[in-house]
């Protein structure tokens, strides 16, 4: 391509906005255009820092060995972004191997052309320092979420049945609301280029790789329709994608189809060491009025997916639910711990629904783990009350089943018999909304985010306050409940969802204050005596074990609380761990002040879930949390 074609790619990037034509064409003159195939490694960690790069299209994955010689990916990086420009600044070596995710066009910059730019142009410098100021910031403190917006979608068959027509002109439809989409097909590029031979899997062939950046330039997603089997367009399409989706019909047969068992075999690592193709995200269809699903372990035992995702084919709002996932937009939802507080979770969901903010993801520690299962299921906030009525009401179980405290003060046979009557054989995958729980390894002192177990389990395990109920012995280690370490996991939340993160936080920092002093004896009558004459109680043995193991984790509430867009702070102080007689108050509790925080957020009681509101969503969040 010619440098005229060079500052048409470069025009359109986002780092170069406002910076000027003369820069612009300094920069294109003084740059190489270099095509890198997917799977091939641009540089690896320690080599001379000799040149740096411009995304123009595609997606480059950056990895960090560590001490266990493994490669760790520490970010993507994709069009727009530069890539070795710390070595440039600081003279050091390359400090992590970049391979490319897809066919990428970049441009390369050397370093003596890099230092003859600067003394031309200081203002580039500062731009490059705001870049980087701006990618550490990312990377460590609100919105660290690894994975950048994505462009590119490549729709590939999984298992024996993929209605992937009818996927993909629905699934246009809902992201063409976000912004200007295009579906890419095989005739349409033999058209644009005006050539049938496209055919060819060389994917340095510049007629296609000019026309496909022309499009990326045009359009704010592409969508690419691979051949049901192996083939070269297959094979492009693949390497063209910043995200693959595999889509079958969850009914039909789950071995895996030609291009699966390739994939597979390539394995996610390239023979250079490098990732050899993109993220996968399995999709599967479900029918309407369908059972249910049932099952989901099998379909993802053999397939290296990152994520699933469960669709019903005539129900609009999950392709558009899909489409904000993929494009970064999704809301994901965590629910502390905090024993009957806990009901407060349900009113904070009934505001949220009514203020039309949807849920694409939830997770949850202890009580905030068995609430945000039983949305995650599909129960509404009135079903969960009514449910939750029942289970500690009419089961007691934590009055129940006491037995002589030795492991703990209940046999926990209750409990568990109520949470497998209310999840059955349900598996976490199995939920239409990702869920995940967090528990802690008593044995290991190690953190659990379980979303691998069937439902009850994970919500059991994740329930086990010490002292109160038993562990769960699983391999051999105690495990119990995740707010010993845990209590308020935004920050595993925002690992896994590209999006906002709103959190609820159900415990109070200052808690169990009393009207006694040591000079006080503390016998059983002065007990009775307080509840009695109904000065403040003193609390109970149960409530003093778990405020003490839960400490550290109230302790690094702050922190978590930075890494939320959104945080929701019910006043809980003088509410009991094991209150579960005022369930109805504490659900007025999480609705009411749930309301109020997001009239406050948006200036209304109800929100739009338009595309435009959808993204602004980040920034109105960073502005409320403050």
């Amino acid at each position: 391509m010619e440098k005229s074609d060079g500052l048409e790619l470069l025009q359109p990037l986002d780092f170069f906005a406002g910076l000027g034509r003369q820069i612009l064409r300094d920069v294109s003159l003084n740059c190489t255009q270099v095509t890198i195939p997917a799977g091939h490694v641009l540089f690896r960690q320690g080599e001379e820092s000799d040149s740096l790069y411009i995304v123009s299209t595609g997606r480059l994955d950056v990895s960090v060995n560590g001490e266990d010689k493994t490669a760790d990916t520490i970010s993507e990086l994709g069009r727009g972004e530069l890539v070795g420009e710390m070595g440039l600044l600081t003279g050091e070596p390359r400090s992590a191997t970049v391979t490319s995710l897809r066919d990428s066009l970049l441009f390369r910059l050397s370093k003596e052309r890099f230092e003859v730019l600067l003394k031309l142009h200081p203002e580039l410098a500062h731009r490059i320092a705001c870049n980087l100021s701006r990618r550490l910031k990312n990377a460590n403190v609100r919105h660290s979420s690894r994975v950048p917006s994505v462009k590119t979608f490549a729709v590939i068959p999984a298992g024996e049945v993929a209605p992937t027509a009818d996927f993909l002109e629905k699934l246009t439809h809902a992201l063409s609301e976000i912004g200007p989409t295009r579906r890419i097909t095989k005739a349409a590029v033999q058209e644009g280029i005006g050539s049938e031979g496209i055919g060819s899997s060389d994917p340095s062939d510049s007629r296609v790789i000019h026309w496909l950046n022309e499009q990326e330039s045009k359009y704010a997603f592409l969508i690419y329709e691979a051949d049901l089997r192996p083939s070269a367009w297959t094979s492009r399409c693949i390497r063209q994608a910043d995200r693959l989706l595999a889509v079958g019909r969850f009914e039909a047969g789950r071995d895996l189809n030609e291009i699966e068992r390739q994939l597979r075999l390539t394995g996610p690592e390239s023979p250079g060491g490098g990732k050899s193709h993109p993220r996968i995200d399995l999709i599967l269809l479900h029918r309407e009025g369908g059972d249910r699903p049932h099952g989901t372990p099998e379909w993802l035992k053999p397939r290296p997916g990152d994520k699933h995702h469960h669709i019903y084919s005539e129900n609009p709002k999950d392709f558009h639910r899909l489409a904000r996932v993929l494009t970064g937009r999704a809301v994901g939802l965590v629910l502390g711990g905090g024993g009957s507080r806990g009901f407060a979770h349900i009113g904070a969901l009934r505001a949220i629904e009514e203020a039309g903010i949807p849920i694409e993801s939830i997770g949850g520690t202890s009580q905030g783990a068995l609430i945000g299962a039983q949305y995650a299921m599909g129960l509404t906030p009135r079903e969960m009350i009514e449910i939750n009525r029942t289970m500690f009401r009419e089961f007691r179980p934590f009055k129940g089943d006491r037995t002589i405290p030795i492991h703990s003060f209940v046999t926990g046979v209750t409990s568990n018999r109520g949470l497998q009557n209310l999840f059955g054989k349900l598996h976490i995958s199995d939920l239409k909304i990702p869920f995940f729980s967090i528990a802690a390894n008593l044995s290991m002192a190690t953190l659990i985010v379980d979303r691998h177990h069937p439902v009850w389990k994970a919500v059991r395990c994740s329930m086990s306050l010490p002292g109160l109920m038993p562990p769960v012995i699983e391999g051999g280690n105690l495990i119990v409940d995740g707010g010993v370490l845990n209590n308020l996991p935004v920050d595993i939340m925002r690992e896994s969802c590209d999006g906002s993160v709103i959190a609820v936080d159900v415990s109070p920092p200052v808690d169990m204050l009393v009207e006694c002093e040591d000079r006080e004896h503390l016998r059983f009558i002065d007990f009775a005596r307080r509840k009695l004459s109904g000065r403040k109680r003193i609390p109970n043995l149960i409530e003093i074990i778990n405020r003490t193991a839960f400490l550290s984790s109230i302790h690094h509430r702050e922190e978590m609380a930075r890494h939320a867009d959104l945080l929701i702070h019910p006043q809980m102080a003088g509410y009991g761990l094991l209150d579960w007689h005022l369930l109805e108050k504490l659900v007025e509790i999480g609705y009411d002040t749930t309301q109020a925080r997001l009239k406050e957020w948006t200036g209304s009681a109800r929100l739009s879930t338009d595309a435009s509101w959808r993204e602004q969503l980040p920034a109105r969040m960073e502005t409320a949390t403050r």
